[in-house]
């Protein structure tokens, strides 16, 4: 699942595929909607640093433990960065194609990039979320009770 999220998000960066454009212009959608495509990447390694999470618990008590912990902060760095890259895509992952169409185009003069209250609570819905889980997992690891869970 991680490779395809990954595959996915360069073919988007690329300019190969175009469809998830059609949403990026359409202002019916929320931000996390209109710039999915831009996340895919981190998203994609998100699923592959969770299956990595998986062998490095096999390590053994100390090496499992240690990896693990730094897995489960690389996990929690990929999730903050598809909620960055969502909310304000860089410049330089956007194809060319679409920087051009975006130069083509004027921005509403009403536009203040505020983020609205239920933005706001998404945002800190999943930040919570996801630190929490991590913090949860990194003293589970630490402490070994995940690995002799997992034994």
């Amino acid at each position: 699942m991680g490779v395809a999220f990954l595959v996915g998000g360069w073919l988007f960066t690329t300019g190969r595929y175009r469809r998830p454009a059609r949403q990026y212009w359409d202002d019916r959608y929320p931000w996390y909607i209109r710039n999915l495509p831009f996340a895919l990447g981190p998203i994609g390694g998100f699923f592959l640093l969770g299956s990595a999470l998986a062998l490095v618990t096999q390590l053994g008590p100390t090496w499992g433990a240690v990896l693990g912990a730094v897995v489960v902060l690389a996990v929690l760095g990929c999730v903050l960065l598809a909620i960055r890259w969502a909310r304000r895509p860089p410049r330089a992952l956007k194809p060319q194609w679409l920087r051009t169409a975006e130069l083509e185009r004027l921005p509403p003069s009403d536009e203040t990039g505020a983020l609205l209250w239920f933005d706001r609570l998404f945002i800190g819905v999943i930040v919570a979320a996801t630190v929490l889980i991590a913090a949860v997992f990194a003293v589970l690891l630490l402490t070994g009770v995940l690995y002799q869970l997992l034994s």
